[in-house]
C-alpha cells in the first residue's frame, strides 16, 4: 500500500502541473556534437560494444510489439523485477514490468523499437542489434500490444521507482527469459578476432560468400567535424579502416598507433601513442564491396589479445566503431534526424 501511495502522490503532482501549464515542458538539453537530437522526453543515448555472451540475458515478451515479436538483449540486469498494475491506483490499465539494470547495463533489440515516457512517444529509437547503455534511459519504456509496459529501471538513479524495487523474480515477466546463447551474434564469442588494414598487404581473409556489403552513405563526424573517408555497410553495421580512425584521432586525448607484424599476421593497438601515418591512409577510393570477405588476423591492444570482429575489402580490414570503442575510449552516438555517425573525444 505504501507503493501504491507514493506513486499516486507523483501521479497527483504531475496532473495538477499539466492542468496549470497545458504541458509539462522539459527543458531541452544542449546539443552537442555527440548527441542524439531528441524532443520532448527524449534522451541522450550511449552506444556500447557488444558485450560477452555469458553476461546476457534474452526477454521476449509474450506479447507482441506493433503486431510482432520482439526480443530484448540484456546485459548487467538484476535479478529482481517490479511488477505494478497501474489501475490498483486509477491510472491506466496496464501492468508496468520494471527490469533493473547496474551502472554497466547494456540493452539491445532484434528489431527497431521507439522509447516511450509518460505516455509520450520520445524521438529516441534503438536501433535493431546496437547495444545502449542504459544509463539515463530515467523509466523510458517500449509499450506492448497487451497495454502493459517494458519498463527499463536503473539501481543508480530508480527516480520515481525509489519505493518500488524489484522484488518478483524474472519468472514473473510473462514470456520467455533464457541466456544467449554461447555463439550469439550480439555477444561476443564468434564476433572475437580484431583484424585491421595494417600494412594493407595480402588479404587473409577466410573464405565466404553471401555477405551483405554495400558502400555506406552515412556520413561520420569527429567532434563535430564532417570526415569523407571509405566506409562500408556490412549486414546493417558500419565498418571503418582502422588506420583511417587512429589517422582521425592521431592528437586527441584518444590517440593510438597501430603495428603489423607480418610474420604473426597480428595487428598491435596502442593506446596514448602517436600514430605513424603510411601511404594510403584517409584515401576515398572505388567500391570495393564485392571483395569483401571475414578476416582472420589476431589483434592485441597494449599487449592484450583482443576479439573483435573484421572484414577484409580490397586487403584491408574494416572494423565496427562499436568494438573499437570501448578499447580505445572515444564516445560514440548516432544522430537519428541526420542519419550520421558521431565520435567524439574524451
Amino acid at each position: 500500500m505504501k507503493k501504491q501511495n507514493k506513486l499516486l502522490v507523483f501521479l497527483i503532482v504531475f496532473a495538477l502541473l499539466f492542468s496549470l501549464t497545458g504541458n509539462v515542458a522539459i527543458a531541452a538539453a544542449p546539443v552537442s556534437d555527440n548527441t542524439l537530437v531528441t524532443a520532448n522526453y527524449s534522451k541522450n543515448l550511449n552506444i556500447m560494444g557488444e558485450p560477452a555472451a555469458e553476461d546476457c540475458l534474452l526477454i521476449t515478451p509474450s506479447a507482441t510489439v506493433d503486431g510482432a515479436s520482439l526480443t530484448m538483449t540484456a546485459a548487467g540486469l538484476g535479478e529482481l523485477i517490479t511488477v505494478f498494475d497501474l489501475a490498483s491506483i486509477g491510472y491506466g490499465t496496464g501492468i508496468e514490468y520494471g527490469f533493473w539494470f547496474g551502472a554497466d547495463g547494456m540493452v539491445c533489440f532484434d528489431r527497431d523499437v521507439t522509447l516511450y515516457y509518460q505516455g509520450s512517444k520520445t524521438d529516441n529509437v534503438l536501433k535493431a542489434g546496437v547495444f545502449y547503455s542504459t544509463a539515463g534511459f530515467g523509466e523510458r519504456y517500449v509499450p506492448l500490444d497487451d497495454g502493459s509496459m517494458l519498463l527499463i529501471l536503473e539501481t543508480e538513479a530508480p527516480g520515481n521507482f525509489a519505493s518500488l524495487l524489484g522484488d518478483q523474480p524474472l519468472s514473473a515477466f510473462p514470456g520467455t527469459v533464457s541466456k544467449a546463447p554461447a555463439n550469439e551474434p550480439e555477444a561476443a564469442s564468434e564476433a572475437e578476432t580484431v583484424k585491421q588494414p595494417e600494412a594493407a598487404s595480402e588479404p587473409s581473409a577466410v573464405e565466404q560468400t553471401d555477405i551483405a556489403c554495400t558502400v555506406s552513405n552515412q556520413p561520420l563526424t569527429v567532434n563535430g567535424d564532417t570526415k569523407e573517408i571509405d566506409h562500408y555497410n556490412i549486414s546493417g553495421y558500419n565498418y571503418f579502416k582502422l588506420r583511417d580512425l587512429a589517422c582521425l584521432l592521431n592528437g586527441t586525448s584518444n590517440t593510438f598507433n597501430v603495428d603489423y607484424d607480418n610474420v604473426t599476421r597480428s595487428i598491435s593497438l596502442i593506446t596514448g601513442a602517436a600514430y605513424t601515418p603510411i601511404e594510403g591512409d584517409l584515401q576515398v577510393g572505388k567500391d570495393l564491396s564485392a571483395t569483401v570477405t571475414l578476416s582472420n588476423q589476431s589483434v592485441t591492444v597494449n599487449g592484450e589479445a583482443a576479439n573483435i570482429t573484421a572484414y577484409n575489402i580490397g586487403g584491408n580490414n574494416f572494423f565496427k566503431l562499436a568494438d573499437l570503442a570501448p578499447f580505445i575510449g572515444f564516445e560514440l552516438s548516432y544522430n537519428e534526424a541526420e542519419r550520421t555517425v558521431q565520435i567524439a573525444t574524451k
